[in-house]
């Protein structure tokens, strides 16, 4: 059957009191994959998504909308990736098997995130109402591996990733 991706997070790596890090958390069926995500990483891909809908004839607006997706739905490639090839992404990537962690631990965050949407028309591919989760206020991840705590924080919807995790872990 191979290595599969079960689900891709966002996540914000508390690395302190004071800093932390923009990271993807990639759970597959094997083990977590973590890939670190750059200003670079993240205007490469703004660039490529303005150069396709250039070529698919969109004008100014259409461009500007289509690089402005990238924020939002960046970590959605993953999805079309190998564990091995987000690994070679960027040199902090790392991943972590089950085997090698001491604890962890999934905190639930306060509730919902009240968000206000605004609709602007101009046929852009964003995604599909299903590749958008309801935010959720930050829940917290607390892996523990060889004596170091790493401390994530998300909003994406805590059941899903509890779902997603549970394969590897007992939570």
């Amino acid at each position: 059957m191979g290595e599969t991706i079960i689900e891709v997070v966002p996540v914000t790596w508390r690395k302190s009191l004071f800093k932390s890090e923009s990271w993807g958390m990639v759970i597959t069926n094997e083990r977590l994959v973590f890939s670190k995500w750059t200003q670079e990483l993240f205007n490469k891909e703004a660039q490529r998504r303005k150069e396709e809908t250039k070529e698919e004839g969109g004008g100014k607006l259409k461009q500007f909308f289509s690089q402005m997706s990238a924020s939002f739905t960046y970590w959605n490639k993953y999805y079309s990736m190998t564990p091995e090839e987000i690994l070679q992404e960027h040199p902090d990537n790392f991943s972590i098997y089950p085997k090698d962690v001491t604890n962890i631990s999934l905190k639930r965050g306060r509730g919902e995130v009240k968000q206000a949407v605004i609709e602007i028309k101009a046929n852009v591919k964003v995604g599909t109402g299903s590749d958008i989760d309801t935010l959720e206020s930050p829940h917290e991840l607390v892996i523990t591996t060889n004596g170091e705590k790493k401390v994530f924080q998300f909003n994406k919807n805590l059941e899903k990733v509890k779902q997603a995790l549970s394969g590897l872990f007992k939570l």
